[in-house]
């Protein structure tokens, strides 16, 4: 057809099928890793690099997230992002949602537990597609912290996707080198383990601003002082919008 470009016969050959597979695999993995090495060692030069429109090396954000998140999951460092029952029954927010658990368990003729494993089980299916709900939480924060910028709420989108990657990432390398640890010299560091992950996230957030936003060094601090308390309000109110979703399809 008019404007379709004919293939030559060796490109119909399976040699050159399993040559481009391969290829394309080569390419997409070389390219995952570089990102994922300038994610975790370049803070906020990816994001920046997206804004000003200099994409050619870089993976969609979208893509290099969704990526993180399937690895997030595989190894599933923490529940942070699919809270249990039992999780959800120590947050503040509890008593505020207990009758609706309480009403739905003598409606069905459910105890607690059969329950629990019913919503734990879709906690973790749904959390999978819906952790994404984090990055527009974030960026509604981010675009109000900046809000004398002029950035568009887009450009805080990215960066928040970023940021979000970075905090999986993250989460996926510590537990792993906790494993390590323990497999290795039977040190057990679970107990300082947040103490060392919220440290590198505020560390992280820091040089993060400053890249992305250019702004001197005592305004990233008070910055990065806003926007730690925004991922923790983000969190804050993914866990109830989980809860309301899990509880309503299950």
């Amino acid at each position: 057809a008019c404007g379709q470009k004919q293939f030559e016969e060796k490109e119909r050959t399976f040699r050159h099928l399993i040559y481009q597979f391969f290829g394309a695999s080569f390419f997409l993995e070389n390219n995952f890793l570089k990102n994922i090495r300038d994610l975790l060692l370049r803070p906020g030069y990816l994001a920046k690099d997206y804004i000003m429109g200099r994409r050619k090396q870089h993976m969609v954000p979208f893509s290099l997230f969704l990526l993180i998140n399937l690895l997030y999951f595989i190894f599933n460092p923490l529940s942070d992002l699919s809270l249990s029952l039992d999780e959800q029954r120590i947050q503040v927010y509890w008593p505020l949602i207990e009758e609706m658990v309480n009403h739905k368990l003598e409606t069905n003729g459910q105890d607690f537990d059969a329950y629990a494993a019913l919503y734990n089980s879709q906690s973790l299916s749904l959390s999978k597609s819906l952790v994404i709900l984090n990055v527009p939480i974030l960026a509604f924060f981010m675009y109000w912290f900046y809000s004398r910028k002029k950035y568009y709420y887009a450009d805080h989108f990215v960066f928040s996707l970023y940021y979000m990657g970075f905090v999986m990432l993250l989460a996926i390398v510590m537990y792993a080198l906790l494993l390590l640890f323990n497999f290795l010299f039977a040190w057990n560091l679970g107990g300082i383990f947040p103490l060392f992950f919220f440290g590198i996230i505020a560390i992280y957030t820091f040089v993060a601003l400053r890249k992305f936003y250019e702004q001197n060094k005592v305004w990233s601090l008070m910055k990065t002082l806003l926007v730690i308390f925004g991922f923790l309000l983000t969190q804050f109110v993914y866990r109830i919008v989980m809860f309301f979703i899990v509880f309503w399809t299950t």
